[in-house]
């Protein structure tokens, strides 16, 4: 991405989130923070947690059985204790793809701080 916005190639505005490998990952410190990059096309500013699946495979955690695949919830990629130690760890910034309920409500509260909502931080905004 950074090699076509440094030709001059993007034709759209991209704000890009780092996925960290493994899948989920701790890769901060090797990310590099862009903001506005090549004239505004490419801003890089936040690392990207996957705790569940995808909806239309029926893999988003949820906590009911999907209504067209009874016996199915969906599955988890990131158990909540683990969550909380990344977002300790790779704040700030942090992006969570939560599509499912299951397990996910305790996460809900966790913010920019790494701690509950209300967090008034914007150093990384």
């Amino acid at each position: 991405m950074i090699r076509l916005a440094d030709a001059g190639e993007l034709t759209l505005r991209i704000y890009a989130m780092a996925d960290c490998p493994p899948m989920n990952g701790y890769c901060r410190d090797q990310i590099p923070r862009l903001e506005n990059y090549a004239k505004g096309f490419l801003s890089i500013r936040s690392v990207k947690l996957f705790a569940d699946g995808a909806l239309g495979s029926w893999g988003a955690a949820m906590i009911d059985d999907y209504s067209d695949k009874p016996g199915h919830r969906g599955t988890m990629l990131l158990e909540y204790e683990r969550l909380e130690s990344l977002v300790k760890q790779v704040l700030p910034p942090l992006t969570i793809s939560l599509l499912g309920l299951l397990k996910h409500t305790p996460s809900l509260g966790l913010t920019s701080s790494g701690t509950t909502q209300g967090s008034k931080s914007t150093s990384m905004r």
